[in-house]
């Protein structure tokens, strides 16, 4: 009876653990993929084709996307940090003021208040200069090292503007490469219509679009040059 025993436990084929832990690691692989897959799967942008502001904005957020990452510019964000900067230094005058008048009084505070009105209003001022003057239609600035040269910047600012029922994207392009002999510059105005990057459900068609602005900086590079 042993003896059965001892063959009978021989004559069954053993486990391996060496295949048990090769199973293991491609289930896994095969889950880290597909997470890395549908990582890299865009959502696409969808807006309303009747709106000029939302198909003005879903193509400047594409441009300003695609420069910095298929292209290696570093954005400028100085336009944005000055607005910020304003916007903060009103709202903590407006809160500082507000609390001095519920915990002295207003008869204590209403002297300061006035001053504070008054640097408020000009602090708004000089947020509606900057915003009508410098910054215009400015939605992109943007450096990346010269390929002639590591240690110079090559720079390209971009504007646009868009009027109401006015289907036209309008589109400045200004790029700067340095050389020996001073900074040269390309400057180029184009005025594409939107429904050449936009669907009928008004669907971005962000390849089309990607493709249409490498063909304006391709350009401008090679003229620059």
């Amino acid at each position: 009876m042993a003896a059965s025993k001892r063959k009978g436990k021989s004559s069954l084929p053993p486990s391996s653990p060496s295949k048990a832990s090769e199973i293991k690691p491609d289930a896994d692989s095969d889950l880290d993929e597909s997470v890395e897959f549908e990582q890299e799967q865009v959502v696409p942008v969808k807006v309303n084709n009747g709106s000029i502001t939302e198909l003005k904005n879903a193509l400047d957020d594409s441009t300003k996307v695609h420069l910095t990452k298929n292209h290696n510019f570093i954005e400028d964000h100085s336009h944005d940090d000055i607005k910020l900067t304003l916007g903060w230094v009103s709202s903590l005058l407006a809160g500082a003021v507000s609390f001095a008048g519920w915990h002295y009084g207003w008869e204590k505070t209403q002297g300061y208040t006035l001053y504070v009105v008054v640097v408020y209003w000009i602090i708004a001022t000089i947020a509606l200069v900057h915003a009508t003057f410098v910054q215009k239609q400015i939605i992109y600035v943007g450096r990346r090292a010269s390929m002639n040269d590591k240690s110079t910047f090559e720079r390209i600012t971009i504007s646009t503007e868009s009027t109401s029922y006015d289907p036209i994207y309008k589109v400045n392009l200004d790029y700067e490469i340095p050389k020996k002999n001073g900074i040269k510059k390309y400057q180029t105005d184009l005025k594409p219509h939107y429904k050449d990057f936009f669907d009928v459900d008004g669907t971005l068609m962000e390849s089309i679009w990607n493709s249409y602005l490498d063909g304006i900086l391709k350009t401008a590079i090679s003229k620059a040059n």
